[in-house]
């Protein structure tokens, strides 16, 4: 069965495009370091009122690992 036969494949709108899986071949750790580089100023997460950018959750991990 190829990609494009997988049952989630079949319930998408028309206008949904495909990805490119190729486009994801990383670790979870490399993702997150891409996205903490590209977007930086963005929210991470939001919980109980406080706010995290993933600049702020970078330097956050940082000082806990070191």
């Amino acid at each position: 069965m190829s990609y494009k036969d997988k049952i989630w494949t079949k319930s998408w709108d028309s206008h949904v495009k495909d990805l490119d899986p190729k486009e994801f071949e990383m670790t979870y750790p490399q993702a997150i370091r891409r996205t903490m580089e590209e977007f930086p100023d963005k929210m991470a997460f939001d919980y109980l009122g406080v706010t995290f950018t993933y600049k702020d959750l970078d330097e956050a991990s940082n000082q806990f690992a070191n």
